[in-house]
């Protein structure tokens, strides 16, 4: 089974933090990274409508921003680094000649076909697979990054 893992930006700091995600409906939609195993533990209870608890947890809790939430695919660059949902990826094609070697994608969710995808800056699209993950390698993310997409929306 594929690990369920989330990253984003913190709004406190702008840091990257990686863990669970959580929406806290009644704070406007926001977005929250939840990171069990991470330092000293807070408990946060899960309430129904009723305000009963459901549940408590315990770990670290970090607001992010919500449009920089990406989930990581289970597959890992040639260099083992994850690659995330947002991530923008450079493959190695393995042409001669330096100048067409060497191409950026952003990997996507396609959400019609239920499967991650890389877009380069033609709009071609392609499966994000073992195949690609073991010839790419991250080289920055489309919030950090937006430079490297090229023509990539």
């Amino acid at each position: 089974m594929r690990e369920a893992l989330f990253r984003g930006k913190r709004v406190d700091n702008g840091e990257w933090v990686e863990g669970a995600t959580l929406t806290v409906l009644y704070q406007e939609n926001t977005a929250l990274i939840f990171m069990p195993q991470a330092g000293e533990s807070v408990k946060a209870d899960v309430m129904d409508s009723n305000d009963r608890i459901l549940t408590s947890i315990y770990g670290n809790f970090y607001q992010v921003i919500p449009a920089t939430v990406e989930q990581y695919t289970g597959l890992k660059d040639k260099k083992r680094k994850k690659i995330f949902s947002g991530d923008i990826c450079e493959f190695d094609n393995g042409e001669p000649d330096e100048n067409e070697r060497y191409t950026n994608y952003v990997v996507q969710w396609d959400c019609i076909n239920c499967q991650y995808v890389v877009v380069d800056g033609h709009n071609r699209e392609d499966c994000l697979d073992i195949f690609f993950a073991k010839n790419a390698k991250v080289i920055g993310n489309i919030h950090d990054n937006p430079e490297l997409l090229g023509g990539v929306d």
